[in-house]
């Protein structure tokens, strides 16, 4: 009876004697030091080259460098829409600070105001002070009609400058003097 030879084991052989392979062929066989399992499926198996392993390495990295280029175009659009957002609060927040101005006061009369770029924009919350330095803030307040100064517009444009060129956020709105509409 033929012994099986099990996978991982060495068998000792002798030069000059012959095996049978898959197909029944005869096999000449020789001394080395890798053993030989004709019954094995690991025995057709090879690894990589250092010639299949560099090439597979260089294709990779021009892969992962594709994908770096990506990341700077992501975190500009990323600073753009975070200034955007900061214009819009800007603006809003001017808009709705001369709600609370009465319509005859001294700091709702017609004209033109700016503040920021230098010194930077402030605005306080809660007694903190946040600053916003890079935003310029532009404030134009029109009487509608010249005889009557019922209707007024409200203008507040934001400007800013994301990596050179410039920007701006406008938010246009109306406010009239109820109070006089109504004694009509």
């Amino acid at each position: 009876m033929k012994r099986r030879k099990w996978v991982g084991e060495t068998v000792k052989r002798r030069r000059g004697e012959t095996e049978r392979g898959r197909n029944g062929e005869k096999k000449k066989l020789t001394d080395s030091p890798i053993p030989r399992f004709p019954d094995s499926p690991i025995r057709f198996q090879t690894g990589f080259s250092l010639l299949e392993v560099m090439v597979a390495v260089v294709v990779l990295g021009f892969g992962l460098l594709a994908i770096m280029h990506l990341f700077p175009i992501g975190l500009r659009a990323s600073k753009i829409s975070q200034d955007t957002t900061t214009a819009s609060f800007l603006a809003q927040q001017k808009i709705e600070g001369l709600k609370n101005v009465t319509f005859t006061g001294g700091g709702f009369a017609d004209g033109v105001t700016t503040e920021g770029y230098d010194p930077p924009i402030q605005i306080t919350v809660d007694k903190v002070t946040y600053s916003y330095p890079g935003f310029k803030r532009v404030t134009t307040i029109q009487t509608k009609e010249a005889d009557e100064p019922i209707l007024k517009r409200i203008t507040t444009e934001v400007f800013y400058k994301p990596y050179g060129g410039e920007r701006s956020v406008k938010l246009v709105t109306l406010r009239t003097n109820y109070k006089k509409t109504m004694k009509k």
